[in-house]
C-alpha cells in the first residue's frame, strides 16, 4: 500500500502521541465494513524533538543488580514543541485489484488523500476520530492543537473522483459552534457503525443524524 515509511513516517501505526494520547491503540487503521477499502493516518514526526530517559533495571526480576543504566531515545513533543504531522487517507482495495497490478503506481492510484475546507495547517491539526458509517462513508473529527476549535467533517467516497477527496463539514465544535464557551472540546470519541438499517448519531442528536447508504 505504501512506500514512504522509516522511523519518523508511520502508515497505519501511531507515534507515541496519538497512541497513548488521542486514540489509545496501537493502530491507526479502520477497514470499511464490507472490507473494500482501509482508512489510515500518515503520521510525520520528522520534526519532533528526540527525549531521552534511563531505564534502571531493564529485567524482569525485581532483585537484579544493574550497575549501569540503559538510555532510551524517543521522539516525544512537549507542550509548545512540534507534534507529529497527521493526514487521513483512504486505500481502495477493490479498485487495487481490479487494476491486477502490484506496482507502486497501482497503489497510488488507489489512494485517496482526504482534505476538507477550513481544516487546521497540518502543525495545529489532531485528527480525534475516524469512523466508517457506511460501506463509502466515512466521518473523521479534527480539532486544533488547543482543542477550542474543530469540526466533524463528512466524506462520501462514492462520488469521489479524484485524489484528494473533499469532505463536507457537518458540525462544528468549540467557541464558534457546539460547546461555544472557553473551554476545550471534549475529546470522546462518539462515531460508531451499527450496520444495515439503522441511523447512526453522533451525541444522540436530531440535528446530527447519518443514515448508512443503504437507506
Amino acid at each position: 500500500m505504501t512506500t514512504s515509511g522509516n522511523a519518523s513516517l508511520f502508515h497505519g501505526v501511531p507515534d507515541w502521541v496519538y497512541e497513548e494520547e488521542v486514540f489509545a491503540s496501537d493502530h491507526t487503521l479502520w477497514w470499511s465494513p464490507d472490507s473494500s477499502k482501509i482508512a489510515f493516518l500518515e503520521l510525520d514526526e520528522t520534526a519532533v524533538p528526540e527525549f531521552s530517559f534511563p531505564i534502571y533495571n531493564p529485567t524482569d526480576s525485581n532483585d537484579a543488580i544493574i550497575p549501569y543504566t540503559h538510555d532510551v531515545v524517543m521522539k516525544y513533543p512537549k507542550p509548545g514543541y512540534p507534534n507529529p504531522l497527521a493526514s487521513v487517507h483512504v486505500f481502495d482495495l477493490t479498485g487495487y485489484l481490479v487494476r491486477g497490478s502490484t506496482s507502486e503506481s497501482a497503489a497510488a492510484e488507489s489512494t485517496l488523500t482526504l482534505d476538507w475546507n477550513g481544516r487546521h495547517f497540518s502543525n495545529d491539526s489532531i485528527i480525534q476520530d475516524v469512523t466508517w458509517v457506511g460501506n463509502a462513508t466515512l466521518v473523521l473529527k479534527e480539532v486544533n492543537r488547543n482543542a477550542n476549535d474543530g469540526s466533524v467533517v463528512l466524506f462520501d467516497l462514492d462520488t469521489s473522483n479524484s485524489l484528494r477527496d473533499n469532505g463536507r463539514v457537518v458540525r462544528k465544535l468549540g467557541k464558534d459552534g457546539e460547546q461555544g464557551d472557553d473551554g476545550w472540546i471534549d475529546h470522546v470519541r462518539n462515531f460508531f457503525w451499527f450496520g444495515r438499517n439503522v441511523t447512526v448519531c453522533y451525541r444522540n442528536k436530531l440535528s446530527s443524524l447519518f443514515l448508512a447508504p443503504e437507506h
